[in-house]
């Protein structure tokens, strides 16, 4: 029924059940209801004298990572040392420190 699989993207049916459509979702939902919201997306992102807020759309109860490179041309991506984040609404964040004259670039991912 399902064709070839992308990484970081699910196939599901929906709503859930209906056997003759499925949707390409990026936004997994492991043990929970299919939905057809969108992505995770940054919602916000404050800089202040090298402290940096980054704020994202997120579902209530999921843990979140945010990564981080200074390169993009960097082969991997680093998990910043705060850890993983409960949402605890329809948004997160989490504070990073960028040090001087450094660029960085964030991706955040569902943990669970």
């Amino acid at each position: 029924m399902f064709g070839a699989q992308t990484e970081n993207v699910s196939q599901g049916l929906f709503p859930d059940g209906n056997t003759n459509t499925h949707y390409f979702m990026t936004n997994w939902t492991p043990r929970a209801a299919n939905t057809l919201s969108g992505p995770l997306r940054i919602t916000e992102l404050f800089f202040n004298g090298g402290a940096v807020t980054l704020t994202w759309s997120a579902i209530p109860g999921r843990n979140y990572r945010v990564l981080f490179k200074n390169n993009l041309d960097a082969p991997t991506w680093t998990p910043l040392p705060a850890g993983e984040v409960l949402a605890a609404g329809g948004t997160a964040s989490i504070n990073d420190f960028a040090p001087a004259n450094t660029h960085r670039f964030y991706r955040v991912e569902r943990a669970d």
